[in-house]
């Protein structure tokens, strides 16, 4: 990996970074910020700072169609900003849970949107056309899971990229797929509890053809999760990247490259998929480790739209953009 560029300007430490379709980047922190980081030339320049919430930004994701962007904050809500010609505002705020929203994600269709939060909750958002002006957008909550859900703190939400469905990790060691109920279409039900770490599931990423899910874990191991072939979807572990991190691992992120990970240990790591021609037989092998990435716990990895670059972002309150280079 070839580092391309770091980005300073966050005063706490930065939880997540986002790429927009068009390549622009989203960072957010402990300092209650959102930037918006974009590309001229061959430097890369902040050029909107949000400060729509008073305390902690968790997690943001953009639409896909990159002119709306969700911010989860520790202030019990989540936000909605859009783009416009005079820059960024905000023009919904999406309040149902009771403690701090850890995540954010947007629906392949962006009809929807999930939240989660440390009161074990995860909150369905339909997208709203009653009352609103042209241009602008609202969501409005059609879901919460107040029951039959996570026992614990749910730390991370992301949907299928292709299916409707949903995925969310908790503290209670589990990862449960989520599905709305086709007779009640105000309601949404757990399909599949996957067990398999021992320890807090920080976040989970689908592969790109959404074959496969990766989750991550406080256990310091990665599993793979195969969906099996038929008419409802099964999903079996199908192998577990172990030995390979020393701390937590916090994130996960596929890109056509590999497998990255952020991990405690101040290190960035890309896995790749073995290419032995049996799709049910699935392993990984330890292509690039980037030691020290950051001076300290790297807190997220995204890739970008492209494949070309790859998104850290860390305790140390710096992001930094690398350039893939296979070995």
């Amino acid at each position: 990996m070839e580092l391309v560029a770091e980005l300073k300007g966050h005063a706490d430490r930065v939880w997540a970074v986002a790429w927009s379709p068009q390549g622009d980047l989203a960072s957010c922190a402990g300092d209650g910020s959102v930037k918006i980081w974009h590309r001229e030339g061959a430097e890369w320049k902040c050029t909107a700072t949000m400060q729509e919430h008073g305390q902690t930004v968790r997690s943001v994701a953009w639409s896909h169609k990159g002119d709306l962007l969700a911010c989860a904050s520790f202030d019990k809500s989540a936000s909605i900003c859009q783009k416009t010609a005079d820059g960024w505002c905000a023009v919904a705020s999406l309040e149902a849970h009771e403690n701090e929203v850890k995540a954010v994600a947007f629906s392949r269709f962006d009809n929807c949107i999930a939240t989660c939060s440390r009161d074990k909750s995860i909150a369905i958002w339909e997208e709203s056309t009653e009352n609103v002006a042209p241009g602008q957008v609202d969501y409005e909550c059609a879901f919460i899971s107040n029951s039959g859900g996570h026992a614990q703190d749910v730390k991370f939400v992301t949907w299928h990229p292709k299916k409707e469905y949903l995925v969310s990790c908790s503290y209670d060691d589990t990862v449960k797929l989520w599905k709305e109920d086709p007779e009640s279409k105000d309601d949404w039900f757990c399909m599949q509890t996957l067990h398999g770490h021992s320890s807090t599931v920080w976040m989970a990423a689908f592969s790109p053809e959404g074959d496969m899910l990766a989750t991550c874990s406080d256990d310091s191991d990665v599993i793979i999760w195969q969906c099996m072939p038929g008419p409802t979807p099964e999903w079996k572990k199908a192998c577990t990247l172990t030995g390979q991190h020393t701390r937590t691992i916090y994130a996960v992120d596929w890109c056509e490259h590999g497998l990255a990970t952020a991990c405690g240990d101040d290190t960035v790591r890309v896995f790749n998929k073995r290419a032995d021609g049996d799709p049910m037989h699935v392993g990984f092998d330890l292509e690039v480790t980037i030691p020290q990435a950051h001076t300290a716990d790297v807190n997220c990895v995204k890739w970008s739209p492209d494949g070309e670059l790859l998104a850290s972002c860390s305790d140390d309150g710096v992001v930094k953009l690398w350039r893939f280079k296979s070995q």
